[in-house]
């Protein structure tokens, strides 16, 4: 493979990656009244205060009193550090959250380029990811707050991350 063509492909990876962020942070750093109108639920609040108390030092708890286990452990874990300081303010570890899951579906979409490539070519690859990184449902799932993008990633992540997993 020539230079010029490593650096065309390289650019036009860059930019499909890119257009996946552009969107999903576009939608991430909206007003929070909007998203909760959008698509943020309540749900993605109770994983916010669970973690927002752990870093508070009252432990896994919805209401600082009583212990709860009703979160993803993993979600919880990625996200702690963003709610744990009281000096953030009410919006901004939300939209740092849904930071995270802008990357995170970002992530899965160049996963979704890889395979696609590998599987049927440069163009397919292309496309796959185009229509990931533009699909309304994906944008919606990736900044809901919730688990989703980290799973959705997870999800699609080559066998060779799975324990035991191989890729040729």
């Amino acid at each position: 493979m020539s230079v010029r063509r490593m650096l065309s492909n390289r650019w036009a990876v860059a930019a499909l990656l890119g257009l996946a962020l552009l969107v999903r942070l576009y939608v991430a750093w909206r007003p929070v009244p909007f998203l909760l109108r959008l698509n943020l639920p309540d749900d993605a609040y109770y994983y916010f205060l669970i973690a927002h108390h752990i870093g508070a030092g009252d432990g896994p708890s919805f209401d600082g009193l009583t212990i709860n286990n009703g979160f993803h452990p993993l979600w919880l874990l990625v996200t702690l550090p963003l709610f744990a300081g009281e000096e953030l303010g009410a919006d901004l570890p939300v939209h740092l959250a849904l930071s995270l899951g802008a990357l995170l579906d970002a992530a899965t979409c160049y996963i979704l380029y890889r395979v696609a490539t590998r599987l049927a070519g440069r163009t397919a690859g292309r496309v796959a990811g185009l229509f990931y990184a533009l699909n309304v449902m994906s944008v919606l799932q990736a900044t809901n707050g919730l688990e989703t993008p980290l799973g959705g990633m997870l999800a699609a992540s080559p066998a060779r991350w799975s324990p035991g997993g191989r890729s040729s």
